[in-house]
């Protein structure tokens, strides 16, 4: 299984690390915590792409949530 790190993330989805950062510890974003490490295994990110897909970041179209 592929586990993601953040910066990977940021780079893939062209977004700020940090606000994925705030995603992951919120629980907005489905992510393991190794110690200090955050990953983010592949079928999980999959899953909460299929689920978010079309939301705005700010919670103003279809429920998404909020920044």
């Amino acid at each position: 299984m592929k586990l993601y790190t953040i910066p990977e993330l940021a780079e893939m989805l062209k977004c700020d690390r940090l606000w994925l950062y705030k995603l992951a510890a919120r629980g907005n974003l489905p992510a393991v915590r190794i110690g200090r490490l955050v990953r983010v295994p592949e079928p999980w990110l999959l899953q909460w792409m299929e689920e978010n897909a079309g939301r705005r970041p700010n919670g103003n179209d279809k429920g998404g949530p909020e920044m």
